[in-house]
């Protein structure tokens, strides 16, 4: 299957192992392969599962901490204080 080209995409094997690419490198359960832009995916293991994911970058900074993704370092912040007063998460 081909990637789309601009694309980034990855691999990740859930179960048992795969052979994945040209290179055709072994991943086992629990790991990840990054694929190069535009490359076609080849997968080979008859006992093994994978995700597939693929997508257009945003070109947009990226800033983590823990379980938050933001933008910035001050959005991160302001997450965590969010979460920390109880204001991230809804009353049942």
């Amino acid at each position: 299957m081909p990637m789309p080209a601009g694309h980034n995409s990855f691999v990740f094997v859930t179960d048992g192992s795969m052979r994945v690419g040209s290179s055709r490198e072994e991943v086992t359960k629990g790991h990840l392969a990054v694929l190069s832009p535009g490359e076609v995916l080849q997968l080979d293991g008859e006992q093994g599962r994978a995700l597939v994911l693929a997508g257009r970058p945003i070109g947009e900074p990226v800033s983590r901490w823990g379980p938050f993704v933001m933008n910035t370092d001050e959005e991160i912040q302001r997450a965590i204080d969010d979460y920390r007063s109880g204001r991230l998460v809804q009353p049942p």
